[in-house]
C-alpha cells in the first residue's frame, strides 16, 4: 500500500498542516512512547465499493413546496412531478345577494427553484380531486413520492406560460366558471357545505396540479398562505365595486408531491427498489436524487485487513472523498450539503450518522467552479470506521448511504452524479491517517 511517511521530528508540523493542531492534546504520548520511533502515515489505497440504491418511497407531504412539470435529465431520465392538496374554506367571506360572478382562479407564487429548461412554454392543468386524500400510513398521516389520488377527467383550468421563477412573483390560473358560480351561489345561500368541514371535503376534496405532455421544466411553488383560490365578483350599485374573496386555502399537512422517472436508456435502467445497482452496471457512476429516493451506497470491503496486522497503530482519522462527475452539474447545480446514513445488507436507512459531538454528519460542497477538477464532498467517517473495527470483526454488510438530509430529501429534485472509475483522478478516495509506533 502507498504510504506517505514522516517520523516524529516532523509530526507536529504535519498535524498542523492537516488541520489537527487542535487535537494534539488528545494524543497521549508518555515517556516511553516519545522515546520510541513514531510516524504518521496516510494510506489511501483501500478499495471503495460504490452502488446506487433506490428506496421504495420517501415522504413528500408537509414540505411547504409544490412541484409540477416534467424535464429530461440525460443521466436520470424523464422526471415528472405533480402536486396534490386538500383545500379548506376560510372562516368568513364578503358577499352580497346582488354580487355578480366575474372569475375564479388559483394563485401560485414561485419559490425561486426549478429544474430543466424554463425558456420554453410550459403548461399546468388543474384538476378537481375525485376522492379525499387518504394517507397510506394511518399512524403517521403522511404521503409519499409514490402516493396518488384520483382526479376527474376534465380539468378545471389550465395555463400555458413561460416560467419566470427568478423574475416574477406569481402566476394565476383561471378555473371553471361553473364551479365559481356554484360556490358563489352557496355563499349567498349560506349553504353549510361551505362551513361544515366534512361536507366541504365531500363537495370539493382538493386539487391536482399536473404537467403538460410537452413540458421541459419542473417548477416549484410556495405552499403557504399565498397559495389560494380567489373568487372575483362585482358588487352592483350606484358605483360598481370589485370584490375579491379568498375562498380556499391549503391544508398544508395533506399537500404532497408525486415524483416519477422513466429511466429507459439511462445508466439506471433496470434499477429495482432496495437492491444494489453496482456502479459497474451504470457506466462507473453512482447517483443521488432527492424526491425519488436515489442514494449512493459506499462499502469498504478491504478494511478487515486492519484487524489482521501485527503493527502497533492508532487510527487517527478517516476521510471519505467523493467527486461529482465533471460535466454533470453545469445545468443542474449540486446539493450544497449531503448527509450520511447507516445501512445494512437490505439497503435500508437505519438512521443518520453522527459525529463525536452528537451532530448529524454532513459534508458541504467544495466547488471548483474554474477548473472543475477539485469539486468534491469530504466526509469525516472516523467514528463510523472505529466503531466497525471495535468488535474485532468488520461486517461488510454494513455500509453508508449518501444523500440529502432527511428534511430536504422529500422537498427537492436535487441530484449528483459521482465517479467510481478506479483509474480516474476522480475516483472515490478513502484516506486513513495512522499513528504507527514501535512498542
Amino acid at each position: 500500500m502507498k504510504l506517505k511517511t514522516i517520523f516524529y521530528g516532523a509530526l507536529v508540523l504535519l498535524l498542523s498542516a492537516c488541520g489537527f493542531e487542535n487535537d494534539l492534546e488528545d494524543i497521549s504520548m508518555g515517556k516511553d512512547f516519545i522515546s520510541s520511533q513514531v510516524w504518521l502515515s496516510l494510506v489511501d489505497s483501500f478499495s471503495v465499493s460504490m452502488s446506487t440504491i433506490a428506496l421504495d418511497s420517501i415522504q413528500t407531504s408537509g414540505q411547504n413546496v409544490a412541484w409540477v412539470g416534467k424535464y429530461s435529465d440525460e443521466e436520470l431520465g424523464v422526471v415528472e412531478a405533480s402536486s396534490y392538496f386538500e383545500l379548506e374554506m376560510p372562516s368568513g367571506y364578503d358577499v352580497d345577494d346582488d354580487d355578480r360572478f366575474d372569475s375564479l382562479s388559483l394563485v401560485l407564487y414561485y419559490n425561486g427553484k426549478y429544474y430543466g429548461d424554463t425558456l420554453s412554454p410550459q403548461e399546468i392543468a388543474i384538476y378537481r380531486l375525485a376522492e379525499e386524500p387518504d394517507p397510506t400510513d394511518n399512524d403517521d398521516k403522511v404521503f409519499y413520492n409514490t402516493s396518488s389520488v384520483k382526479y376527474e377527467n376534465t380539468p378545471l383550468g389550465s395555463l400555458r406560460f413561460v416560467p419566470r421563477p427568478k423574475g416574477r412573483d406569481s402566476i394565476e390560473i383561471r378555473l371553471s366558471d361553473a364551479l365559481g358560480k356554484d360556490i358563489l351561489k352557496k355563499m349567498k345561500n349560506q349553504d353549510d357545505t361551505l362551513t361544515n368541514s366534512e361536507r366541504f371535503k365531500e363537495y370539493f376534496p382538493g386539487i391536482a396540479m399536473v404537467s403538460g405532455a410537452e413540458n421541459s421544466a419542473v417548477v416549484g411553488f410556495q405552499v403557504d398562505s399565498t397559495l389560494r383560490v380567489k373568487l372575483y365578483t362585482t358588487r352592483l350599485g350606484l358605483e360598481n365595486e370589485d370584490v375579491e374573496n379568498v375562498i380556499l386555502s391549503t391544508n398544508y399537512d395533506y399537500q404532497f408531491n408525486r415524483f416519477s422517472a422513466d429511466r429507459k436508456g439511462t445508466p439506471l435502467e433496470g434499477i429495482e427498489p432496495l437492491e444494489k445497482f453496482l456502479s459497474s452496471k451504470s457506466d462507473n457512476k453512482t447517483f443521488i436524487q432527492s424526491g425519488l429516493g436515489i442514494f449512493t451506497r459506499v462499502d469498504f470491503p478491504s478494511l478487515q485487513v486492519l484487524l489482521e496486522t501485527d503493527l502497533n497503530y492508532d487510527l487517527y482519522k478517516v476521510e471519505l472523498v467523493l467527486f461529482p462527475e465533471a460535466g454533470t452539474y453545469t445545468n443542474i447545480p449540486l446539493p450544497s450539503d449531503v448527509s450520511v446514513y447507516y445501512t445494512d445488507k437490505y439497503n435500508r436507512i437505519l438512521g443518520e450518522v453522527e459525529d463525536d459531538s452528537g451532530n448529524y454528519l454532513t459534508s458541504s460542497l467544495q466547488l471548483d467552479s474554474i477548473y472543475h477538477e477539485n469539486t468534491q464532498y469530504v466526509f469525516d467517517i472516523t467514528d463510523f470506521i472505529k466503531a466497525e473495527l471495535s468488535s474485532n470483526y468488520f461486517d461488510t454488510d454494513h455500509g453508508l448511504l449518501i444523500g440529502e438530509s432527511s428534511s430536504a430529501m422529500g422537498s427537492s429534485l436535487n441530484r449528483a452524479v459521482f465517479s467510481s472509475r478506479k483509474k480516474s483522478v476522480f475516483k472515490p478516495q478513502l484516506k486513513l491517517y495512522f499513528l504507527f509506533y514501535n512498542s
